[in-house]
């Protein structure tokens, strides 16, 4: 496995970006589909569970 010492890794960042793309679509294509929201759900949590690692 590939670490660096920094503090703010690659994963943290991948997480941060999910988490960020899933705002976004969630504030502003949400009032269109139903079906958006629950992928913008999805993509905060995903963000959210790869952050934690």
């Amino acid at each position: 496995m590939y670490r660096r010492r920094k503090h703010f890794s690659l994963g943290n960042f991948l997480g941060l970006l999910f988490c960020g793309v899933g705002v976004v679509i969630f504030m502003y294509i949400i009032p269109f589909k139903a079906w958006i929201f629950l992928f913008a759900c999805g993509l905060i949590i995903i963000g959210i569970l790869i952050f934690q690692f």
